[in-house]
């Protein structure tokens, strides 16, 4: 039986979308998030005895990561050129043990500094996707 991949091994990389330039990784994550979702579409009849039925509708997906804040982190940066913008971006969020990746195109939704008293600051950050979500190996 193989081994529960530990949370280190994640990480969320960026970049522009349809460019040919590397990745640059989201520095000095607390968390990174990668979140599938499907909906459905009822089909339920008159013969379905009371029950409802569902058939499969469409597929979406979602990318966000817990940050310490670095003015100089060139993946944040990336991020908020994106945003600012209005350009799409490349994701990659990697498993390393594995050496699996999920690549999709997306769009920054969300990107927030937080700045408490007595604490680092850090951001969060939303990536919403446009499109298919791609699972290979490295």
């Amino acid at each position: 039986m193989s081994e529960a991949v530990e949370g280190k091994a994640f990480r969320l990389y960026v970049m522009d979308s349809g460019s040919t330039e590397a990745a640059l990784i989201i520095g000095r994550t607390n968390s990174d998030n990668l979140s599938m979702s499907k909906d459905t579409k009822g089909n339920s009849h008159k013969d379905s005895g009371g029950w409802v039925e569902n058939t499969h509708g469409q597929k979406s997906w979602q990318m966000s990561s817990e940050v310490f804040f670095e003015e100089s982190d060139l993946g944040f940066l990336k991020l908020e050129d994106t945003y600012l913008n209005d350009k799409y971006i490349r994701c990659e969020f990697v498993n390393s043990q594995d050496r699996i990746k999920r690549i999709g195109k997306g769009i920054v939704t969300q990107l927030n500094i937080s700045a408490s008293n007595e604490d680092k600051s850090g951001n969060s950050i939303s990536i919403v996707g446009s499109g298919e979500l791609v699972k290979s190996t490295y």
